[in-house]
């Protein structure tokens, strides 16, 4: 897997879609998992930074290889009540004026992860494109 080959240009492609469900697969994994993922794809000396993201049983998946960032957001588990409790929580919720009104349960999902997703980014000025992925409430997110 490369990430700037899957996601260069921007456009929708049969790379880009295996790689975005790749990466919104491995935010489910646990640490070793992902660890062993990264040397097997990228060789034992990889260029790759990769970390997860977890607040609050919150949790998403970031890799950079280059100039390029994804971050994979997991989706709902069925065996955490607060996942579940995010995803009927069905009320409209604002984020600013001008933005509209956004799912209650998953605009708490996605504040949650701002801060360490944000933070993330301070080490690697060099980013051009970021992607986003994710399935169902990390999709929502």
């Amino acid at each position: 897997m490369n990430l700037q080959a899957s996601f260069a240009g921007g456009g929708y492609s049969a790379v880009s879609a295996s790689c975005a469900a790749k990466l919104s697969q491995i935010a489910y994994w646990d640490h070793d998992d992902r660890q062993e993922f990264i040397d097997r794809e990228f060789g034992p000396d990889h260029n790759v930074f990769h970390k997860t993201i977890e607040v609050e049983n919150s949790q998403a998946y970031l890799m950079v290889q280059g100039r390029h960032a994804c971050i994979g957001i997991r989706g709902t588990s069925l065996t955490e009540l607060g996942d579940i409790l995010d995803d009927i929580d069905m009320r409209r919720d604002t984020i600013t004026k001008s933005c509209g009104k956004f799912h209650a349960g998953f605009n708490r999902y996605a504040k949650r992860l701002t801060g360490g997703i944000l933070d993330s980014f301070g080490t690697f000025p060099q980013l051009r494109t970021l992607s986003f992925h994710g399935h169902s409430l990390g999709a929502a997110a």
